[in-house]
């Protein structure tokens, strides 16, 4: 029921802002992937851990729920082709190299053109943050978005804390 009642709650409602307070178990996920379908949203919705962005990819994914993540959570095909290891943030390219994989057969640019096409992405805070940081909104990647959703929220706060801090 309380699924059944956020649902038309936000869907009704002109506020540009809405937040949900619904027990642990009661579909919160759920809530926000209907909502943007009903209502033809593309929506990018946030967890704090990888661990609930992977639920969701499972949960969500047959649905057209698309995962991104940093470049450390994906394999260098360069590097895979020489027979060596790394994740993409320690690729060739970042030394200034011209990677011939970019465009197709990089496993991080293919998710970022998988995740810019699809209708719902899941991503965690940090990308999302650092992802915003380095584009402005209309040159995103990712592109834009009808509907944001934050799980988890009382993160978000710390989340961008941790993104504006540095260290001496």
């Amino acid at each position: 029921p309380e699924q059944i009642q956020a649902i038309e709650r936000s869907s009704r409602s002109d506020r540009r802002f809405m937040c949900h307070a619904l027990p642990t178990g009661a579909g919160k996920s759920l809530v926000g992937i209907s909502l943007a379908k009903m209502l033809g949203y593309r929506v990018a919705y946030l967890t704090s851990t990888k661990g609930l962005q992977r639920q969701l990819e499972i949960d969500f994914g047959p649905s057209g729920l698309v995962d991104i993540r940093g470049q450390n959570n994906y394999r260098c095909a360069v590097l895979m082709d020489e027979g060596r290891t790394g994740k993409c943030d320690y690729g060739p390219c970042h030394a200034g190299f011209q990677c011939d994989k970019y465009k197709g057969g990089c496993a991080y640019y293919d998710a970022v053109r998988d995740a810019a096409s699809a209708d719902m992405v899941v991503t965690n805070y940090a990308y999302w943050v650092r992802a915003h940081r380095m584009y402005p909104e209309k040159d995103s990647p990712l592109g834009t978005f009808d509907m944001l959703v934050l799980d988890e929220v009382h993160d978000a706060p710390d989340e961008l804390s941790e993104a504006l801090s540095f260290t001496i």
